[in-house]
């Protein structure tokens, strides 16, 4: 039968990140893109892909930031490709740093999660740079800032991440 060839705890679990990846992005545009932080707002998206590629391997990390990189792009009237290529490659750089450097403890999901919210304000920086002729040196403070105000919401991702990393479905 079909259903002995699926495997069903990764199934459920699937749709479960499935449900964290569409909460976060509805959080992420219905209420972080309200709120601002000396004039920056959070963006939490790039942590998904860490998470996932920490917590459950590099395969999910990659897969579910493609997913959440798409919806992005789809979302957010200013990108149209930079979140559907960035995140998943920031799944893979988190799966292979943890495959050589890093741990799955939480200080490590930590220094990544910093690592990838970094990332991600530098390349959007970077594309204002180039795209728009902005100036360095304010579109690196907003990068710096971005950061810290998306910093605390590491630990509301991880938490859950985590949780439904160690449950067993069956």
């Amino acid at each position: 039968m079909l259903l002995d060839v699926i495997d069903l705890d990764k199934l459920r679990r699937a749709i479960l990140y499935l449900a964290i990846t569409l909460l976060t992005l509805l959080v992420q545009e219905l209420l972080l893109s309200r709120v601002r932080f000396f004039g920056i707002r959070a963006l939490i998206l790039p942590l998904l892909p860490v998470m996932l590629s920490l917590l459950q391997g590099p395969w999910w990390g990659m897969i579910f930031g493609l997913i959440t990189g798409i919806l992005a792009d789809a979302t957010f009237a200013e990108t149209k490709v930079l979140f559907t290529i960035l995140l998943p490659l920031i799944g893979f750089l988190t799966a292979a740093a943890e495959r050589f450097l890093i741990s799955r403890r939480p200080v490590a999901v930590f220094a990544a999660s910093v690592a990838a919210l970094l990332l991600t304000a530098l390349a959007q920086a970077l594309r204002v740079l180039v795209l728009f002729d902005g100036e360095a040196l304010p579109l690196l403070r907003v990068a710096a800032l971005q950061t810290l105000w998306s910093v605390p919401f590491i630990f509301v991702l991880y938490f859950p991440c985590k949780a439904l990393a160690e449950r067993n479905l069956d």
